[in-house]
C-alpha cells in the first residue's frame, strides 16, 4: 500500500487550526443531566472554540499596535506589536490535534518549547528596554494615538482574563501553557499601557527612561514566566516518562 504524500507546511498549519483543540474535549453530559450540567458543557465547548478566535484576535491586536507604532513613529510600540504577534504564534501551537492529545509526554514537550519561545521573546524585549536608557530620542504621541494604544492594551488584558477564567478547570498541560503565554503577553501590555497613560497625562515630561524601567520590569517578569514554563514542563515530562516506564 503506497504511503500517503506528506502535507505541505501551510496545509499542516491549516489542519492544526481547523482540527486542533485547546486541552481536552469536554465529554457530552448524560441525557438525564440537569440544565446546569448541560449549560456547563456547552460553556466548555464554546470557550474551546473561542480560544481559536482569540488567537486571531491576538494577531489583529499585534497588527494594530504595529500600525499605531508606525503612525506615531514609536519603535517602542512597534516592538510591543511584534512581541504580541510572537505570543499569538506561541498560543497557536497550544492547539493540539487528536493524535497529540493522546500523548501526555508530547504535550509537555510542546509546553517546554512554548516556554523557550516566551523566554527568548521576553529577553529580546528586555534588551530593547535597556536600549531606551541610552537613547536620546523621545516619542510624543498625539492624544488620539495614546488613547488608541490604551484601548487596545485594555482589550488585550480583558481577553487574557477571559481565557483564564473560562479555562481554569481544564487540566490539560497545553491549557496551562496557553494561560501562561497570555500572562507574559499581558505583562508587556502593562508596560505599553503605562506609556500611553503617561503620554495622556503629561506628554511634555514623558521620557525614554520611564519607558525603559517599565519595559525592563514587565519584560523581566515575562522572562521569568518563560523560565518557569521550561522548568515545570521538563519536570512534568520526566515524571510522565517514569510513570510510562513502570
Amino acid at each position: 500500500m503506497p504511503r500517503p504524500a506528506p502535507r505541505s507546511v501551510p496545509a499542516q498549519l491549516a489542519r492544526r487550526f481547523t482540527q486542533g483543540q485547546l486541552g481536552q474535549v469536554p465529554q457530552p453530559p448524560d441525557p438525564k443531566a440537569g440544565r446546569w450540567v448541560r449549560l456547563l458543557w456547552w460553556s466548555g465547548r464554546i470557550s474551546a472554540t473561542a480560544f481559536k478566535g482569540s488567537i486571531l484576535w491576538t494577531w489583529i491586536i499585534g497588527v494594530v499596535k504595529l500600525v499605531l507604532g508606525v503612525v506615531s513613529f514609536s519603535p517602542f510600540v512597534i516592538v510591543n506589536g511584534l512581541y504580541g504577534l510572537g505570543m499569538g504564534v506561541a498560543r497557536f501551537f497550544c492547539l493540539a490535534t487528536d493524535e497529540e492529545r493522546r500523548s501526555l509526554s508530547s504535550q509537555y514537550r510542546r509546553y517546554r518549547w512554548i516556554g523557550v519561545a516566551v523566554m527568548i521573546a521576553s529577553l529580546m524585549y528586555v534588551g530593547y528596554a535597556v536600549r531606551l536608557f541610552f537613547s536620546s530620542e523621545t516619542t510624543v504621541y498625539s492624544s488620539i494615538v495614546a488613547i488608541g494604544i490604551a484601548t487596545i492594551v485594555f482589550i488585550e488584558l480583558g481577553n487574557a482574563v477571559y481565557q483564564t477564567i473560562t479555562q481554569r478547570h481544564n487540566p490539560s498541560p497545553l491549557v496551562s501553557a496557553a494561560k501562561l503565554t497570555s500572562l507574559a503577553s499581558a505583562l508587556t501590555a502593562l508596560a505599553l499601557a503605562q506609556v500611553a497613560i503617561r503620554q495622556i497625562a503629561d506628554a511634555e515630561n514623558a521620557g525614554n527612561s520611564a519607558d525603559g524601567w517599565g519595559g525592563l520590569f514587565c519584560g523581566g517578569l515575562a522572562t521569568l514566566v518563560g523560565v518557569f514554563m521550561i522548568v515545570y514542563a521538563t519536570r512534568k515530562s520526566q515524571l510522565v516518562h517514569v510513570a510510562e516506564g513502570k
